[in-house]
């Protein structure tokens, strides 16, 4: 497939039902991530349809995104899986279907999180252009999930978990610590990310709690 002539033709949506053979038959063909049952992918493109993307061009499945809201942190958005078909890696499929599923939630969501393993090169570089294009920062907590919690005899990384955040949303209004002052954010990068300056750049970094 031509990329040029792909990506102008690409088309981000939310997942359906009808996608998740596609799905499994992409993230099988992008041969980076775990693959999971048939049934898994049909779930995930329909009870999770608003936290899931696909990118597709002349009826071809490009790129599929799966993500959900933690339970224990409604203001963050986990994404479990992203793979984009590998005719059409450089395009940037994978940020515009990271960008497409935190759009969705607006202003409630603040972070974005995902467990990477570090030989996934091109998810740790997708994960970090995302947090610039956001005018955010992206931190590796150390907690996430070491290969010893995975089944005896499976050779398995670790999957240190990323954290992209905090969002800031153009005027938005925000305490400025305990004196219950008030200051209005900046325009974000792209419309959702601000760029930090000051004391802010010097703020310890900070990890997810889970």
């Amino acid at each position: 497939m031509e990329l040029n002539k792909a990506k102008d033709n690409v088309k981000i949506r939310r997942s359906t039902k009808k996608d998740g053979a596609a799905v499994y038959q992409l993230i099988k063909r992008a041969g980076t991530l775990d693959l999971n049952s048939a049934y898994c992918y049909l779930l995930l493109c329909d009870m999770f349809k608003d936290t899931c993307a696909v990118a597709e061009a002349d009826n071809r499945l490009l790129g599929f995104v799966s993500a959900f809201r933690r339970p224990d942190q409604p203001n963050t958005l986990f994404v479990w899986q992203i793979a984009v078909d590998p005719e059409t890696r450089g395009l940037g499929l994978g940020k515009r279907l990271l960008k497409e599923v935190t759009a969705r939630g607006g202003e409630e969501i603040r972070y974005v999180e995902a467990t990477v393993s570090p030989s996934n090169q091109a998810s740790n570089r997708l994960f970090r252009t995302f947090a610039d294009a956001m005018g955010t920062k992206l931190d590796v907590a150390a907690d996430g999930y070491p290969s010893t919690l995975f089944p005896p005899g499976m050779t398995h990384e670790d999957e240190p978990l990323l954290r992209v955040g905090p969002f800031r949303y153009k005027g938005k209004q925000e305490h400025a610590g305990t004196t219950g002052q008030t200051k209005e954010t900046k325009p974000l990068k792209e419309g959702f990310g601000e760029q930090r300056t000051g004391n802010e750049k010097r703020r310890q970094t900070v990890h997810a709690g889970i």
